[in-house]
């Protein structure tokens, strides 16, 4: 919608990235993801961790930026429910799973 290319999403950089960022066992957004998903809040993790997780300032930039634009974007949105607490992890997987 906002004039990317989608093969891109689906080419040796969109899908290595986002393999290498789910699957490294020394990747800030996995341990991010890992502690969330364990029901640290945001802050909790964010203290815990050595370093920052990227993908906090990412979700919430796109979640900015997709609004502005007038781009729906449920699942980023879902992603900023989680990190700003406004859902449990529970009820963030039923919201994307279901």
């Amino acid at each position: 919608q906002m004039g990317a290319d989608p093969e891109t999403a689906l080419s040796v950089a969109g899908i290595g990235d986002l393999f290498v960022t789910a699957t490294s066992l020394l990747g800030r957004n996995r341990e991010m993801g890992e502690r969330l998903g364990r029901g640290q809040s945001i802050a909790e993790a964010e203290a815990d961790m050595v370093m920052v997780s990227e993908g906090v300032r990412a979700a919430r930039m796109f979640k900015n930026l997709f609004s502005s634009k007038g781009v729906d974007a449920p699942f980023v949105g879902a992603v900023c429910a989680l990190l700003d607490g406004d859902v449990s992890i529970d009820e963030f997987l039923d919201k994307v799973m279901g």
